[in-house]
C-alpha cells in the first residue's frame, strides 16, 4: 500500500501565492485529513473546505505524554465504522496507530465512493488494475475478432494463469 501525506506546513512558499492557493489544490484533493490540534479550542472542520474530505483524523495532545485521538466525518463513512469512539493513544503508539486509522478511513471512503459508482463491489487498487488489463485484453479480442485488430496473439493472451 502507498500512503502520501501532505503535510502543509513542509510544502514549499511560493512567493507569488499570496492566498496558499497551490498547497489547498493538493491538500482539497485527499479523502482524509490528519489534524494535530494543539490549541485549546475546538477544531472547525469547515476551515479546511474540500469537495473530496469524507474523514477527520484529529489529535489532541493531552498531559503525561498521551493523545486523544477522534475520527470524525461524513454519516456513510462512520457507518462503516464500529467504534468511533475518542481514542486515548500514549505518544510511543500514536504514529502507528494513526497511520492504521486513516488508511482504513481511506478504504472506507473508497467504498462510499464505489457505492455512488454502481454495483461493483470495492475492490482494492491491485484487483481494480487487474479488471481494468481484463477490460483492455477483451476490447483487444473483440476487436480481433472483428478483423479490426493485427496485433500479435501474444498481446491478448491471458497473462494471469501464471500466476
Amino acid at each position: 500500500m502507498q500512503v502520501i501525506f501532505h503535510v502543509a506546513t513542509l510544502m514549499p512558499n511560493k512567493e507569488n501565492d499570496r492566498q496558499r492557493s497551490d498547497k489547498k489544490r493538493h491538500i482539497g484533493n485527499d479523502y482524509v485529513m490528519v489534524l494535530y490540534n494543539d490549541s485549546s479550542e475546538s477544531c472547525d472542520k469547515e476551515t479546511f473546505r474540500g469537495e473530496f474530505h469524507h474523514a477527520f483524523v484529529i489529535i489532541e495532545p493531552w498531559k503525561l505524554g498521551n493523545n486523544l485521538v477522534t475520527l470524525e466525518g461524513k454519516a456513510e463513512v462512520m457507518e462503516l465504522f464500529r467504534h468511533s469512539e475518542p481514542q486515548v493513544v500514549p505518544d510511543s503508539s500514536l504514529s502507528l496507530y494513526v497511520r492504521q486509522l486513516a488508511l482504513h478511513a481511506n478504504i472506507a471512503c473508497n467504498i462510499v465512493l464505489q457505492k455512488t459508482k454502481g454495483p461493483d463491489l470495492f475492490v482494492n487498487n491491485w484487483h481494480g488494475r487487474l479488471r481494468h488489463i481484463n477490460l483492455i485484453r477483451q476490447r483487444l479480442l473483440d476487436a480481433r475478432a472483428k478483423g479490426e485488430s493485427t496485433d500479435p496473439p501474444a498481446a491478448t493472451e491471458d497473462f494471469t494463469r501464471y500466476l
